[in-house]
C-alpha cells in the first residue's frame, strides 16, 4: 500500500526525482599521451627535463606527488582545487592541458588538409557500400544530374542511384563567382557585393561558401606537398589577432570577442595558417548535456573534462578579468618597459598560458562554440610542424605571449632538441606615430656615426649594428639570468618596427656571439604583421571599429553577425593572398624591372602567378 501524503505541501503529480550521485573528483594526475601527442612537459629549453613525457607514479598520493622522471604535480596558488606540472629539475610551472582536446582541434583545424571521401552507395547490403566514387570509378556509371543540378551516379552492384550532394545551392550566376569573390577582398559589404552584382544576399552568402570549399580544395592540392619540398630555412613570425562579433538580441547587446593565431614566413610572406578559436560544427546544448551527464561540472581540473577545449557556461561564470594591480601599457613607452611590465605580469595572472577571459561582461558564441584559445594554439603549431617538418632549420618569432610559447615548445620539442628550431620572443613598441619613429630611425644613424669616430673606424651600419648585440650578450654571459630576462635591445630602428627587443628563448647553447648576433638581428614580426594589415584594410567585416569621441561609444557596424563568417573569409583571403596577389613591380639594381612573384612562387609551391578563376574553377588537376 503506498504512503499517504503527510506534510504541509500538496504532493506532485510529476514523477519524483531519482538521486543522481556525483561521481568522485579525480585525483590530480597528468592527463595521458593521445594518439601521440603528450603536451605536458616542461617549457624550459634549457632543461634537460625539457620535451621528456612525465610519467605519474599512481602509488604516491598526496600534495606534491613525485613523478618518476623528474616532475610533480603541484596545487595552484591562485586558482583553489586546480594543480600544475612542476619540473623538479628546474622548477618551471607549466599548466595541464587535455590532449585529447589538442587532438581534436587539430583534427578541426586541419580538416582541409583530407580530401572528402566523396559520394558512394547507401545501399548497406551491396558490396559498394561505403566505396566512395572518386576512388573506384568503375563501380558506377554516370546517371546525368538531379533537378537541383547535382551530379548522380548509378551503382553497378545494386542499381542503387548515388547523389553529390554538397550540401551548396546550385550556381545559377557562375560568371558572378569572380565579381564577389574581387568585392568580398577588397572591402565591400555584403550589401554591397550584392548591390554591384545584382544578386539577394542569400546568393551572397552562397557564393561566399562556394568560394570558400573552392580556395580550401586548391589550398590542399598544393600544401600536401609542403612536407617533401626540401626548404633549407624558414623564419616564421607569429602573433594573434582579435575580431568582435555582433550581438543578435536587442535583450542582450553584449558582442563576443574571437582571436586567431597565424603564422608567415618572413622571407617569402607564405601564411601557413589563421586559425580562429571557434567550431562551427558543435552544439552547445549538446555538449552542456553530455557535460552534465558525464558529471564534468564536479571536476575541479577543467583538463580532465571530455570537452576540455570548449568554452562552457560554467567556464565563462568562473572567468576573471585582469585583477587589480596589473601594470598597465602606457602609449610610447619603449620596447624594455613592456617587456619588463609583461614579466610583473606573470604574477597577477592565475595562469600565464591561459589569459583568455569570457567574464559576464561578453557574450560567448549563440552557434557553435568558443574554443579556449590555448588549444587552438596548440594545434596551430602542431599543424604548422606537419607542413614544414623537412625543413633544414626553423626559426621561430612570436609575440611576447606565454600562450605562443607553450604551444611553440611543446610542437617543436623535438626539432629544438635536435637543433634543428628555435624559439624568439619580440617585443616591439607600435604606438609611436610617423614622425616619431622617424626620429628614432635618425637616432639609429646618429649612434652609428657617433661609433665610428669613438674607435676611429669606417664601419658600415650592419657591421656595427651586430656588434653592439654582441656586446650585449657578452654581458648577459656575464650576468646568466634566467631565460625571461636575456632580452637584447636591437639598436637599429626601422620604420615598420621601432624601438625592436628580442630574448632566445630556447637558448640550448650551440651558437657563437657573431652568429648569434646575426640571428636576432634578423628577429621581426614582420611577415605576420604585414599580413594583419592587409586583412584589417581589405575585410570590411575584420576592420576596427570606428570610435566615436562625441559619444564615448564603439561602432561595430561591419563586424559580422555569424562567427562562422569569420573563418570563412580568412581562408578566403589567405589562399588569394599566397596564390594570387602579388608585391609590387619594382626596380632591380641594374634599373630593370623585377618580375612581380607571390609568397606561393617564392616557397616553390607554384611556378606562376595562379588567377582566380583558376581557384574558382578548379577540379584537381594542376593548373601552372
Amino acid at each position: 500500500m503506498p504512503k499517504k501524503f503527510s506534510g504541509h505541501r500538496k504532493p506532485s503529480s510529476a514523477p519524483p526525482r531519482l538521486p543522481v550521485k556525483a561521481p568522485a573528483k579525480p585525483r590530480s594526475s597528468i592527463p595521458p599521451p593521445f594518439e601521440g601527442i603528450q603536451s605536458n612537459t616542461c617549457r624550459n629549453a634549457a632543461c634537460s627535463n625539457f620535451g621528456i613525457e612525465p610519467v605519474v607514479d599512481p602509488s604516491r598520493r598526496g600534495k606534491g606527488k613525485r613523478v618518476g622522471d623528474g616532475y610533480a604535480i603541484v596545487g595552484h596558488n591562485k586558482i583553489r582545487g586546480q594543480a600544475r606540472l612542476r619540473c623538479r629539475k628546474c622548477g618551471e610551472h607549466a599548466s595541464l592541458k587535455s590532449n585529447l582536446g589538442i587532438k581534436e582541434e587539430l583534427d578541426r583545424i586541419g580538416a582541409y588538409l583530407k580530401a572528402p571521401p566523396g559520394p558512394s552507395c547507401s545501399n548497406i547490403g551491396c558490396v559498394n557500400h561505403g566505396l566512395a566514387v572518386r576512388k573506384s570509378p568503375k563501380a558506377y556509371y554516370a546517371h546525368g544530374k538531379s533537378p537541383s543540378g547535382s551530379r548522380r551516379w548509378r551503382c553497378k552492384a545494386c542499381g542503387s542511384t548515388v547523389t553529390d550532394s554538397t550540401g551548396r545551392r546550385r550556381q545559377r550566376k557562375s560568371y558572378e563567382n569572380r565579381l564577389v569573390f574581387e568585392l568580398l577582398i577588397n572591402k565591400s559589404p555584403i550589401k554591397a557585393i550584392a548591390r554591384v552584382a545584382d544578386l539577394s544576399p542569400n546568393a551572397v552568402y552562397d557564393k561566399i561558401d562556394f568560394i570558400r570549399e573552392q580556395c580550401l580544395a586548391f589550398a590542399r592540392s598544393r600544401e600536401a606537398e609542403l612536407p617533401r619540398i626540401p626548404i633549407r630555412r624558414l623564419q616564421i613570425s607569429t602573433d594573434r589577432q582579435d575580431y568582435v562579433i555582433n550581438w543578435t538580441d536587442r535583450k542582450d547587446r553584449r558582442n563576443t570577442k574571437l582571436t586567431a593565431v597565424g603564422s608567415a614566413d618572413n622571407k617569402t610572406g607564405y601564411v601557413f595558417g589563421m586559425h580562429l578559436n571557434f567550431d562551427p560544427s558543435v552544439e552547445r546544448e549538446e555538449i552542456e548535456r553530455q557535460t552534465q551527464l558525464l558529471g564534468d561540472y564536479n571536476y575541479t581540473h577543467p583538463y580532465l573534462r571530455r570537452h576540455a577545449r570548449l568554452w562552457l557556461e560554467l567556464d565563462q561564470r568562473s572567468a576573471q578579468p585582469l585583477p587589480l594591480g596589473v601594470p598597465a601599457l602606457v602609449k610610447g613607452e619603449g620596447a624594455m618597459k613592456r617587456v619588463q611590465k609583461f614579466i610583473r605580469e606573470q604574477e597577477f595572472l592565475a595562469d600565464p598560458e591561459a589569459k583568455e577571459a569570457v567574464t559576464s561582461f561578453e557574450a560567448l558564441p549563440r552557434r557553435g562554440m568558443q574554443v579556449h584559445f590555448e588549444y587552438t594554439v596548440h594545434a596551430h603549431f602542431r599543424l604548422l610542424r606537419s607542413l614544414i617538418g623537412n625543413a633544414g632549420r626553423v626559426r621561430m618569432f612570436m609575440d611576447q605571449d606565454d600562450t605562443l610559447r607553450a604551444g611553440c615548445l611543446s610542437a617543436f620539442a623535438g626539432e629544438i632538441l635536435a637543433g634543428r628550431a628555435d624559439a624568439f620572443f619580440v617585443q616591439i613598441d607600435k604606438t609611436y606615430g610617423v614622425d616619431t619613429r622617424r626620429k628614432l630611425i635618425l637616432q639609429s644613424l646618429a649612434t652609428y656615426e657617433a661609433f665610428r669616430q669613438k674607435h676611429g673606424v669606417d664601419w658600415d651600419d650592419r657591421r656595427i649594428r651586430l656588434h653592439m648585440i654582441r656586446e650585449q650578450l657578452e654581458n648577459l654571459g656575464t650576468r646568466k639570468p634566467g631565460w625571461r630576462d636575456r632580452w637584447i635591445k636591437d639598436p637599429q630602428h626601422t620604420l615598420n618596427e621601432p624601438d625592436k627587443a628580442v630574448c632566445w628563448i630556447t637558448d640550448r647553447g650551440g651558437y657563437g656571439l657573431h652568429h648569434l648576433a646575426v640571428i636576432i638581428s634578423r628577429a621581426s614580426l614582420h611577415g605576420i604583421d604585414r599580413y594583419f594589415m592587409q586583412l584589417r584594410r581589405l575585410l570590411s567585416m575584420l576592420e576596427r571599429p570606428v570610435h566615436s569621441p562625441s559619444s564615448n561609444r564603439t561602432w561595430h557596424g561591419y563586424s559580422p553577425y555569424n562567427p562562422e563568417m569569420v573563418q570563412k573569409v580568412l581562408d578566403i583571403f589567405r589562399v588569394h593572398y599566397n596564390f594570387v596577389k602579388t608585391e609590387r613591380q619594382r626596380k632591380g639594381p641594374d634599373g630593370r624591372l623585377v618580375p612581380v612573384r607571390t609568397p606561393a612562387m617564392k616557397l616553390g609551391l607554384a611556378r606562376g602567378q595562379i588567377r582566380i578563376e583558376d581557384i574558382l574553377y578548379f577540379n584537381g588537376g594542376r593548373v601552372d
